[in-house]
This record gives structure tokens, C-alpha cells and sequence, in this order.
């Protein structure tokens, strides 16, 4: 995985729940100055429309024109066809939507359309060929996998959904698919909020909230941040064995705004790994994913439009 060349930048675009985030990469991984704006929560063709007028902008203030544009959003995403194949109630009106195919005529530049965890998962990737797990922890979960330093995407496109692992705390059906006992029903931020709400009977607070009392030495919060750390450490302590890997990085909204439970995280991933691969295996708490997906994706783009022009430079 290598960065963006020098000159002409990539319009990079993170389509997110509650923002759409964007960017002009430059040159070796430069992200320049984000802007965003809100996702319209209508979904569907409305974000269509907020995400291509994003692009239209950058593209605009660009002294060069751009070499692409990348789009990182979350869904199932098949990369080869630029579709969202399927997405859950984080946006709504979104599966089936196809993306390159409704920008990449009206813009003239090719367009790259993947999973924001693959995204991010290329954004802190080194040129190591080694693998690497890249967590993404908001108000979901999922992760985007590197083998021998190749983003793994499976038939699927499903690599990485470590959303649906059993986890062995989870109350209630509230992972995205609607299944009971699912990591994502304890260590997502949705799953934090409604265990927080089963546990008081308060009825949800927000992830913030929930860290506030935390803070303020809640015993009831205490035990919620606990166990979505601990879950999702022991979890990735696995993964890191089964699939033998060198690198696991964890980021996301929720580790942002809830250091503590990236804390929990890593402690309960160095305990619970092999002791022969505590010196091998490292867990890295991403400061900035955001900015990472961002880079990720622009990556993608330099790396496909190298590698496979087509007519006009565009990438196929």
C-alpha cells in the first residue's frame, strides 16, 4: 500500500452516520484542512446529493484538477462495482446504492468507493507486508483486515465484520443484524448506550453521557464501559492468534470520546494473549481515525489509478 503521488491530489469523502467529512489528500498522505456537513438523515438520495456536492466543492477549489475521488462509507460494500450492497440503520435508503455509477459520469474523474474500516484499515497500514486488524469502534463496529500486507476484502466483502462474533456479555437483540449475543451488542456505542439503559431503566443517555458518570465513579457505568472493553480485547487477543497477526490498531467515535474503554481494551488484549506473542503482537490506539480513513481511501485511489488506467485515466 503505498501513498498518493506528488501533484495532482485525491478528493477524499467519509460518509458517515451523522457527518460527511472531506478532504484534499496531496503528495504523501498530506490531508489537508476537513471540512463537513451534516448527513442528511432522510439517507438515501439526499445523501447522494450532499456527498456529490462535497466532492463538486473540493474539486473546485483545487488549484490542479484531481487525480480521483474516494469514498469511504460504512455497508457492505463491493468495491470492484462501486455498490453499496447492503448497509444497516445507520443510514437509511442506502443498500443498493451505486455510487460510482451515479458521480464517476458527471464528475469525469474515476471514483473508489469502499468500506470506511478498509478505508482505515489502508490509512494506517505500513509498507511492511505485515498484517494488521483495524478496528473501528462507533456506533457500530467493524474492522478492515491486511494479510501479508493486502487489504483482505473475502467473496463477500464481509472481511472483517467482527461485528457479529458471540460475545460473552450481550443483552439483547441490539446488534445492526437484530441477533442476540453479538460483540457489537456491547462494545458499539449503541450497544453501550442500551446495555446502560437495560442495566438503570433509565432508557438511553448517549455514550457520552454514560462516560460522564463513568468518570464520576458510577457503579453501573463502571460496569458497562468494563465490559465492552474487556469483550472487545479478549475478542481481538483471539483474532490476533487465529489469523496470526502483527499489528492490531482500534479507533472510532466512541474510543475517541471514551478513552477509557481503549485503556480497557488494551489491557485486557496484552493479558489475554499467548505470553510467547506478547512481544510480537502489539495493540495501537489510533488518535486520529477520522483522518486516517480519510488517507485510507486516497490511498485506495493512487494505488488503483496506477495501476490500472483506463480511457481518460480512468480506473476499472
Amino acid at each position: 500500500m503505498t501513498g498518493t503521488n506528488d501533484g495532482a491530489p485525491v478528493v477524499a469523502v467519509d460518509v458517515g452516520g451523522t457527518k460527511i467529512r472531506s478532504a484534499l489528500v496531496c503528495g504523501r498522505d498530506q490531508v489537508g484542512e476537513a471540512g463537513w456537513r451534516a448527513t442528511p438523515r432522510e439517507g438515501g438520495a439526499p445523501v447522494l446529493q450532499a456527498v456529490r456536492a462535497e466532492v463538486e466543492a473540493l474539486v473546485a477549489s483545487s488549484a490542479v484538477r484531481p487525480r480521483g475521488v474516494g469514498l469511504a462509507c460504512a455497508g457492505t460494500v463491493d468495491r470492484d462495482r462501486g455498490v453499496v450492497v447492503a448497509a444497516g440503520s445507520t443510514l437509511a435508503d442506502w443498500s443498493g446504492t451505486r455510487l460510482r455509477r451515479a458521480l464517476e459520469p458527471g464528475l469525469g474523474l474515476p471514483v473508489v468507493v469502499d468500506n470506511d474500516c478498509n478505508a482505515f484499515a489502508s490509512g494506517v497500514a505500513a509498507d511492511d507486508g505485515g498484517s494488521l486488524l483495524a478496528v473501528m469502534v462507533g456506533t457500530g463496529l467493524g474492522a478492515g483486515l491486511v494479510i501479508d500486507g493486502e487489504l483482505h476484502r473475502g467473496r463477500r466483502f464481509t472481511a472483517g465484520e467482527i461485528a457479529h462474533m458471540a460475545a460473552g456479555e450481550s443483552v439483547g437483540p441490539w446488534c445492526g443484524c437484530g441477533l442476540p449475543g453479538h460483540l457489537e451488542g456491547i462494545a458499539s456505542g449503541s450497544g453501550i448506550d442500551r446495555y446502560h439503559a437495560h442495566l438503570t431503566g433509565q432508557g438511553a443517555v448517549g455514550v457520552g453521557v454514560v462516560a460522564q458518570r463513568y468518570r464520576h465513579g458510577d457503579p453501573t457505568a463502571a460496569q458497562v464501559v468494563t465490559a465492552a472493553g474487556a469483550a472487545l480485547g479478549g475478542a481481538l487477543a483471539g483474532l490476533a492468534v487465529a489469523l496470526d497477526l502483527d499489528r492490531v490498531v482500534v479507533g472510532g467515535g466512541v474510543i475517541d470520546a471514551v478513552p477509557e474503554v481503549g485503556e480497557i481494551v488494551a489491557n485486557r488484549f496484552d493479558h489475554a494473549l499467548p505470553p510467547t506473542l506478547q512481544r510480537d503482537v502489539r495493540l495501537e490506539v489510533s488518535p486520529d481515525s477520522a483522518t486516517a480513513v480519510l488517507r485510507g481511501i486516497a490511498r485506495q485511489v493512487a494505488d488503483t489509478t496506477a495501476r490500472r488506467p483506463g480511457p481518460e485515466g480512468h480506473a476499472r
